[in-house]
């Protein structure tokens, strides 16, 4: 729908891409096309909006300005939108939502496919990346809302559902430390530790619980990806320092088994669903983030319901 201007497009394409090039080619214009509308706005507002370096274009003070009000009001143009056709009845509209990657492992799949089944007319965007690029991102405007871990305080950022999930080990069927009752930390030390790289957040929990031992610890595989953790643990490479939710599906398929550390060394991961303060939420955004806050307080791995508002 043309509400915003062809110049709005093109400038807003080039500052995500910083380069008129690689615009043009997502756009399917020529570079020269796209560098006339810049070069008349420019020549309007009497300030140059990009940097011109040999590298590529890089957004001035004035052309950040300028990116934020466009992107605005494109949100609000989209939102605008979505709510008409809710008003004529087509239930139609996108979600955008950041998640961190653990999640999509657990609730994320079945809270979407009820939704499709309830909204067949939404449609989803959806990212994955590290808590802090999911906050960053939810900040932004960039997404409707997030999903992220231990996500810090920080203005602007509201949480409208958390849950706490404590650190646990998962391992092979038939593993010698599945036959115990309980299991601490200093259990799974005398064995082969797989564990998230510094890029995850469940890093920062498990180096504060080894702190808290006095241990040094040489792990025989690290990664910044728990889908690859798991298929290592499933693989007998070692096992796997995580959260359940994170192996919710191979837990329910038998193909791993799983373990809370009671030893209190560690303290839980809590997953947060955030958005932002000035964030105003579509007719079918809304619809999204009542679901997922329902799906995560009834989740079963979740151990403790941390915060919750409207």
């Amino acid at each position: 729908m043309p509400v915003l201007s062809r110049f709005a497009h093109y400038f807003d394409e080039v500052a995500r891409q910083g380069s008129l090039r690689k615009a043009a080619e997502r756009l399917h214009v020529s570079a020269s096309a796209i560098d006339r509308q810049i070069l008349k706005v420019e020549t309007a507002l009497n300030a140059p909006l990009f940097e011109r370096l040999p590298q590529g274009l890089r957004l001035t003070a004035a052309g950040e300005m300028l990116a934020h009000l466009i992107r605005g009001c494109r949100r609000d143009v989209d939102r605008l939108i979505s709510d008409f056709e809710n008003l004529r009845g087509l239930r139609r509209g996108k979600v955008s939502i950041a998640m961190v990657e653990g999640v999509t492992f657990a609730f994320v799949p079945t809270t979407l496919t009820a939704l499709h089944q309830q909204h067949p007319g939404i449609g989803f965007a959806l990212t994955v990346a590290g808590s802090e690029a999911v906050v960053a991102a939810v900040l932004a405007g960039e997404v409707d809302f997030g999903l992220a871990i231990n996500p810090r305080e920080r203005p602007g950022l509201a949480v409208s559902q958390s849950a706490a999930f404590p650190l646990g080990v998962a391992m092979p069927p038939g593993h010698p430390l599945a036959a115990l009752p309980s299991l601490s930390l200093t259990d799974c030390l005398a064995y082969r530790l797989i564990v998230p790289d510094h890029s995850l957040a469940l890093r920062e929990v498990i180096d504060r619980a080894l702190s808290r031992l006095a241990v040094q610890v040489e792990p025989v595989a690290t990664c910044n990806s728990i889908a690859v953790m798991k298929m290592l643990v499933e693989s007998g490479v070692g096992i796997g320092l995580m959260n359940e939710i994170n192996a919710a599906n191979e837990i329910r398929g038998h193909r791993l088994i799983y373990r809370d550390l009671t030893d209190g060394q560690a303290t839980p991961s809590v997953l947060s669903l955030c958005i932002a303060h000035e964030r105003q939420l579509s007719t079918a955004a809304l619809a999204a983030l009542q679901a997922f806050s329902a799906a995560l307080r009834h989740f079963p791995a979740a151990r403790e319901i941390i915060a919750s508002s409207p």
